[in-house]
């Protein structure tokens, strides 16, 4: 249990290292995603809207916004997953406190231990600067902003 312990500090300071390391590019990197699918939509429906559906002509407008669309799943993707294994830790030390065969042979200072550690239940949520989570939601609220921006931009088009 005290491995445990040690492997949950350690999962969870270096999430937080990575978080304040790379907090800036995370802003930078997600308005960098959010200009190039507008840009990329907005150029595919205007193709589309002109030409027709050529494959050829809209085969490489595609592929960039499935490269964008992929960046971003990526990136939500492996800091829900950092902030899964922290809870599945934080699930199994609620675990084996609870274990009453480990509480009846534990000694006094152990089961303090494990106490503090369940009463500092330490959480990791990626974010921006703190400016929005890094999570699923995420991948929605930029879905759902360039699909509105691109429709406000094809209709003021014309």
């Amino acid at each position: 249990v005290k491995t445990l312990i040690q492997a949950q500090d350690l999962l969870c300071d270096a999430c937080t290292v990575l978080n304040s390391a790379w907090k800036r590019m995370l802003v930078a990197l997600v308005a960098t995603i959010f200009v190039s699918l507008v840009r990329s939509a907005v150029t595919l429906s205007v193709t589309i809207m002109k030409n027709g559906i050529d494959p050829w002509s809209t085969y490489e407008l595609s592929y960039l916004l499935i490269y964008w669309l992929w960046n971003l799943f990526e990136i939500t993707h492996y800091t829900q997953q950092c902030e899964s294994q922290v809870q599945d830790f934080n699930s199994t030390l609620y675990c084996y406190t609870m274990s009453s065969s480990l509480m009846r042979n534990a000694e006094p200072d152990f089961i303090d231990t494990l106490m503090i550690q369940l009463g500092r239940k330490r959480k990791v949520v990626f974010t921006a600067h703190g400016l929005f989570p890094i999570n699923h939601t995420l991948l929605h609220s930029v879905l759902a902003g360039v699909f509105t921006t691109v429709i406000i931009i094809l209709q003021t088009d014309n």
